[in-house]
């Protein structure tokens, strides 16, 4: 019973200042304060810091931090698809980073593009030997001027709340937009920070694209693919291991909603 009644004061606890947090972002909004903003995206970016040494994680842990940190770039597609810079986020000065990311190793000497298909052709598919994730993922970026927020859900249900979701009709030829005061709230939050509406509707893109779903490793873990998603589009980037250091090799976008 104590256990229950403690449990029940932490969450109450905890949904207090989630809620206290949620009321700043809406004073700031209220008052078009650019300053309060500032202070409740600096809260969150002070609150997590990278993560300052690989030494204690698996050697497949390690390729994953150096090949998602070589990979991430939010302000050019040279990584994506070989295409000139993106203006997609070029004038925000806050970032939101997945602080979970998956990986998956193959019984396979190589890696194919081929195996997006596998689903269709489940005997072509190699097997699985791991497929694992890295919880509080905390990779360590740097771009000049822009700070850096690894999200947590309780950002994540606090922008939801603040956004709403209200949004315009769509077809399948255009996406879905937010109207009336999501719309209004998420011209707010693009002055500083990118955040973009679901194509399909009802829901909103908080993590700060290219967001990578997982990064796959042939058995002997010297060739990788990252899976990532970049606005209403996604695809592949390949990279191999030479003398113990991972070098990006090409990519390519495989889909678009």
């Amino acid at each position: 019973m104590k256990r229950i009644l403690l449990f029940i004061l932490l969450f109450s606890c905890f949904e207090s200042i989630a809620q206290d947090k949620l009321s700043d972002l809406k004073k700031a909004y209220k008052l078009k304060s650019d300053s309060l903003y500032t202070e409740f995206l600096d809260t969150w970016h002070k609150k997590d810091k990278p993560i300052e040494s690989l030494d204690s994680l698996s050697q497949i842990q390690k390729d994953v931090y150096e090949i998602f940190q070589d990979f991430y770039n939010p302000f050019t597609f040279s990584k994506m698809s070989g295409s000139e810079d993106s203006t997609m986020y070029s004038n925000y000065k806050y970032i939101i980073v997945s602080n979970l990311i998956y990986y998956k190793v193959y019984d396979s000497d190589t890696i194919s593009d081929d195996w997006g298909w596998s689903m269709f052709l489940k005997d072509t598919e190699p097997q699985v030997l791991i497929y694992d994730s890295i919880t509080n993922f905390r990779p360590n970026l740097n771009f000049n001027g822009v700070k850096v927020i690894y999200e947590d859900k309780e950002l994540i249900k606090i922008l939801n709340k603040f956004l709403g979701n209200r949004h315009k009709s769509f077809t399948i030829f255009a996406p879905a937009y937010a109207k009336g005061k999501s719309e209004e709230k998420q011209k707010f939050i693009l002055t500083k920070l990118g955040i973009i509406y679901g194509h399909w509707g009802g829901y909103w893109h908080i993590t700060t694209h290219p967001d990578v779903n997982k990064i796959t490793f042939n058995k002997y873990k010297n060739k990788a693919y990252v899976s990532y998603r970049f606005g209403y589009q996604g695809g592949e980037s390949y990279y191999e291991k030479v003398n113990g250091k991972w070098f990006f090799k090409h990519a390519q976008f495989t889909w678009i909603e």
